[in-house]
């Protein structure tokens, strides 16, 4: 079953890559606080997962 183009599993994979760095980033703020280099690095490639789903996920 395709889901925008895209196949069930490719959908899922992503979906869980973003929920984990979405945690990564949660842990990593509790460390070193929400201004810190290392949760804003961890941001910005949470960031780009979302975008690239975004882009390869949704309808034109």
């Amino acid at each position: 079953m395709e889901i925008w183009g895209a196949q069930k599993s490719e959908t899922r994979g992503l979906q869980t890559e973003i929920q984990e760095k979405r945690e990564k980033m949660e842990h990593v703020a509790k460390m070193y606080g929400l201004l810190s280099e290392e949760t804003i690095s961890v941001s910005q490639e949470l960031d780009v997962l979302i975008n690239q789903f975004l882009k390869t996920y949704t309808l034109n």
